[in-house]
């Protein structure tokens, strides 16, 4: 099937630009990164979806150390990106930078309906369905589903670019909150719950969506600085809150809203004066942030806060 006339326009415009802003030594090194067939599968997989080498090796049919050295030229020259998560290593299509544009600009100018990168995709569908095989899975609960809701209304009212979710439920909140953004990254102690919300994102269009074990305090500089931030229910359980909302803070970009979802009864069972909004308060404020509002919500037998906060000015300028 071949691509309208418009169409290709359109990504020949994309590839133009992208071309523009790179140095010369950029441009040779992305364009020699991809001067491979099996380079461009990559990119058009990695692009869809985040995987290890062994799930690449598996759909290129092609050995490890092959598709590893395909990875690093192509990582390099900053077309891919790779994160470690425990004892695996996977790989992306770059969502930021030169090579990004580069990236982005060439899988524009291919052929979607080329029979090999649709073999690919046939061979990519299997391995997510082996990853789901092995994750955690189980059925959505009425009460979760609301809480999402909960948690996009809070957020679609505001301009935002990147989302940073921590919580031990990310399918079900990203499969609501990622539409919003164009960089998601989210967080669970929970190795089950990023392995299926892993398959289950990706496998709904949601491949921006980077899923890593950890908590806040384990993200680092790398991953940048957010937009919007949703804690959920997260802060009971820690020993210091507001270390983990310090944390939170520094990676809270400027103007940045952080959101946060607590259990009422798990609040009042630390407090000793049965106040658990003045302690979400308290914390709020110790971790370097002002609060806007606090508002109750009932999700099926939950009794949650919903909190809204922005960095306090007054005491950064301080």
């Amino acid at each position: 099937m071949a691509r309208s006339a418009l169409r290709v326009d359109k990504y020949a415009e994309m590839f133009i630009f992208a071309i523009m802003h790179q140095t010369h030594p950029q441009l040779l090194r992305g364009l020699k990164a991809v001067a491979d067939p099996s380079r461009l599968r990559l990119l058009g997989l990695l692009s869809e979806a985040q995987y290890a080498v062994s799930e690449l090796s598996t759909i290129l049919e092609q050995s490890q150390p092959r598709v590893s050295r395909h990875l690093r030229v192509m990582r390099e020259a900053g077309l891919l990106e790779r994160f470690r998560e425990l004892h695996w290593v996977y790989y992306r299509m770059a969502r930021d930078g030169p090579g990004a544009a580069l990236a982005r600009a060439l899988l524009g100018l291919l052929d979607p309906a080329d029979p090999q990168l649709l073999r690919d995709r046939e061979r990519a569908a299997a391995v997510q369905a082996g990853r789901e095989a092995g994750a955690a899975t189980g059925a959505v609960s009425d009460a979760e589903l609301e809480l999402a809701e909960v948690g996009r209304a809070e957020i679609a009212g505001c301009e935002f670019d990147s989302l940073l979710y921590v919580g031990a439920e990310p399918t079900t909140m990203l499969r609501a909150l990622a539409p919003l953004a164009r960089r998601v990254l989210g967080l669970s102690e929970s190795q089950a719950a990023v392995q299926h919300a892993r398959v289950a994102l990706h496998g709904s269009a949601l491949a921006h969506c980077v899923l890593r074990q950890g908590t806040l305090q384990s993200v680092d500089a790398e991953v940048g600085l957010f937009d919007v931030m949703l804690i959920d229910r997260m802060l009971s359980a820690s020993e210091r809150p507001e270390q983990a909302l310090a944390s939170a803070l520094r990676r809270l970009g400027p103007g940045g809203r952080l959101v946060l979802v607590e259990d009422y009864e798990a609040l009042a069972a630390r407090t000793t004066d049965g106040n658990p909004l003045a302690a979400l308060r308290e914390w709020i404020s110790l971790g370097g942030l002002r609060c806007e509002r606090i508002r109750p919500v009932d999700t099926g037998n939950s009794h949650l806060l919903v909190a809204v906060a922005e960095a306090d000015q007054d005491r950064a300028a301080a």
